[in-house]
């Protein structure tokens, strides 16, 4: 009897400790999946996070449209002056990627690359991706139409470079008052800082 209690015991122990190894290994592989997850996952990459920083650019008040202006005002500046200077319009476009500043609006040039490779126009691809100002879709149509691309991209080029001109003008006197404020109200605390333990000192005596 008491060899069979033993074997049981023995049997019921190695079950507890095979199932104890199981739910550790399980327990281990989970954790091994979910760090892979997230380690690959383009929310925590570096890429991601440019990403997700450039968009929230994007979406700000007034520096999301100070963002936009600056982007089309060197897309157009750079992909125009490789038009009127010879490159194919692929090669302009790939080269005028890199120079728009921001990853989302670099990463839509690359996903329409693929659109207009096919045959679709810039204009409209553009367009469609919802992130390109009507201006900017608009006259590139027409330059697509009237065979002068380059010279509308430079045209644009320049409108948006009077604008940001404008909005940091504008942003500049804005800032100002401001900033004078600010400093006034740094000084004013140091001043009284300084002078607290002087009229301590009088009231005390």
């Amino acid at each position: 009897m008491r060899a069979i209690e033993r074997a049981e015991r023995l049997t019921r122990d190695g079950t507890r400790l095979h199932l104890r190894i199981a739910l550790d290994y399980s327990a281990r592989d989970a954790i091994a999946r979910a760090a892979r997850r997230w380690a690959s996952s383009p929310s925590t990459s570096v890429e991601g996070l440019a990403a997700l920083i450039a968009q929230g650019e994007l979406g700000l008040p007034v520096f999301g449209k100070f963002v936009t202006q600056v982007a089309m005002a060197r897309l157009c500046r750079t992909f125009g002056t490789l038009l009127d200077s010879g490159v194919n319009l692929i090669a302009a476009l790939e080269a005028s990627r890199g120079v728009a500043g921001n990853v989302i609006i670099s990463q839509a040039i690359a996903d329409s690359l693929k659109a207009i490779r096919e045959g679709k126009k810039v204009g409209q691809t553009f367009a469609a991706t919802g992130l390109f100002p009507a201006l900017v879709c608009e006259m590139i149509t027409l330059g697509e139409e009237s065979g002068k691309m380059g010279a509308m991209l430079l045209k644009v080029a320049d409108i948006y470079e009077r604008q940001t001109d404008e909005l940091v003008k504008a942003l500049t006197s804005i800032l100002e008052p401001v900033m004078i404020l600010f400093m006034g109200g740094i000084v004013g605390m140091v001043v009284v800082a300084m002078l607290m333990p002087i009229f301590s000192m009088n009231l005390g005596s």
